[in-house]
């Protein structure tokens, strides 16, 4: 398999919070909840985007992402996004992995509705520059 380069996706938070831990007898965890939008800039997928992410924060500080989003291309497409994965702290700042899948029914962008990414990123603050890459299938 080899990773082509997708897109990269600024992700900003406009607002998000964390409900507050409930502890148990196997340790704390957390809900997060926040809207985001930022750019996305790619040679085959470029424009906009905005989207929820309701992550989880396990009892080791690992967050689990699950955001859903939609991108609007430069050209006026709209194609939604569901990105999971893991954000693990790191001096100060939030590594984070994971894959993602992509539905359109703009004919444009279909070959996006059978491609798995996985993607890259850091987050500082409530900001993080991620990095997409398509998954393709080695020739058998």
């Amino acid at each position: 398999m080899k990773l082509v380069p997708l897109f990269d996706l600024d992700f900003t938070y406009t607002t998000f919070d964390f409900v507050g831990p409930i502890e148990g007898d196997k340790g704390t965890e957390d809900q997060g909840w926040g809207l985001a939008e930022g750019s996305v800039r790619g040679e085959r997928v470029s424009g906009s985007h905005h989207s929820c992410n309701h992550p989880r924060q396990r009892a080791d500080n690992v967050n689990l992402p699950d955001a859903h989003g939609i991108i609007t291309t430069d050209d006026g497409a709209k194609i939604y996004y569901h990105l999971e994965g893991f954000g693990i702290a790191t001096q100060g700042t939030r590594r984070t992995t994971g894959s993602a899948r992509f539905r359109t029914g703009d004919p444009r962008y279909s070959w996006l509705n059978t491609v798995i990414a996985v993607d890259e990123g850091r987050f500082s603050g409530n900001t993080a520059p991620i990095r997409f890459y398509e998954c393709v299938a080695d020739e058998a």
